[in-house]
């Protein structure tokens, strides 16, 4: 096995994630250090200098999403240029570059990256897509998060009711303008005004109750959830809709088509690679009403059998399967 770094940037690694570097046997490094010791400084700055004080040695180092990048470019030019850089193309940043002034910064250091990183693992190939404007083309491999072991068997034994008497909406996620909630929302004050004025949106994750979308009628916010909530909501949805105008691979929508509730995603989400192309919508509120509309028409039944082909879709991404993709996809590429 490789002596191997994981260079994370949130709290902690994304648990999908670790569960990728534990297949390596990963140590793991935060991109800016000690957060407690970094108070007022440049986060740039930050970045170059964990780079430099990452220990020799480190035969793979994996930069979990896009910031990290900056580390590891540090680290395999300066520090220890025997090491395999390896990108976890996981997040919408490189997305959302042509808004922000940072673009001309990864233009500007394309060549240092493309010549720098040995290849690429992204979560989807729309993920990869976004990137390869600002890294060039480099050899990639696709590996789907798995969905969390606590999830998998409670939701993979589900029988959904999709219940004809009471049409359930349900999306996961935080209250993020990437998201598209704003939409989402409308579409369904126009599809409950229109076609079905009983129906109901639930709206699972955080900081949606102070938002001024959530005002129309029929929409529950009810926060986090734990597991077993989360499978009693779904055991009652009659489709789940990933809203999103730019999402890598939301697990959330597995989560959803392991349970076998019919699942809608938008053309920004990566998990559209597994979704059927006729529930896959654009991200506008025509598109989303549109979907929703479709399928309240299919009815109970039909929603029921589409439920179950989305179930084998995603069938079989467990942490030890993709675990062992992870390491494979690494051992073709280093």
């Amino acid at each position: 096995m490789w002596r191997a770094c994981m260079v994370y940037q949130g709290e902690m690694p994304h648990y999908a994630h670790k569960v990728f570097g534990d297949s390596i046997n990963c140590e793991y490094e935060h991109f800016e250090g000690r957060r407690r010791d970094n108070k007022g400084r440049n986060g740039v700055i930050r970045r170059i200098e964990t780079g430099l004080k990452l220990k020799r040695g480190y035969e793979i180092v994996v930069a979990e999403g896009s910031s990290v990048l900056q580390t590891v470019l540090v680290y395999n030019n300066v520090k220890d240029r025997r090491s395999h850089a390896v990108f976890l193309i996981a997040d919408e940043t490189f997305h959302t570059l042509s808004d922000r002034k940072t673009r001309y910064l990864w233009k500007m250091i394309k060549p240092i990256t493309n010549r720098t990183i040995n290849g690429c693992i992204s979560v989807s190939d729309l993920a990869y897509q976004w990137c390869e404007p600002y890294i060039g083309s480099l050899p990639c491999e696709i590996v789907h998060p798995p969905i969390e072991n606590e999830k998998y068997g409670p939701l993979s034994g589900l029988e959904p009711l999709s219940d004809q008497d009471e049409f359930v909406v349900v999306s996961v996620g935080n209250a993020r303008p990437s998201k598209n909630y704003h939409r989402l929302c409308k579409s369904f004050g126009r599809f409950r005004e229109d076609t079905d004025p009983k129906s109901k949106l639930i709206l699972i994750g955080s900081g949606h109750e102070n938002e001024s979308y959530t005002r129309e009628e029929g929409i529950e916010t009810p926060g986090e959830v734990s597991v077993k909530e989360l499978v009693q909501i779904l055991e009652r949805a009659s489709v789940y809709i990933q809203p999103s105008v730019a999402d890598a691979f939301p697990v959330a929508s597995l989560e959803a088509m392991l349970s076998a509730t019919p699942t809608i995603v938008t053309e920004q989400v990566g998990t559209k690679e597994l979704v059927p192309k006729d529930q896959v919508s654009s991200s506008t509120e025509d598109g989303i009403y549109n979907c929703m509309v479709n399928c309240h028409e299919m009815g109970e039944v039909e929603r029921i059998e589409r439920g179950k082909d989305h179930r084998q879709r995603v069938w079989g991404l467990t942490e030890k399967n993709q675990a062992k993709e992870f390491r494979d996809a690494i051992g073709r590429l280093v």
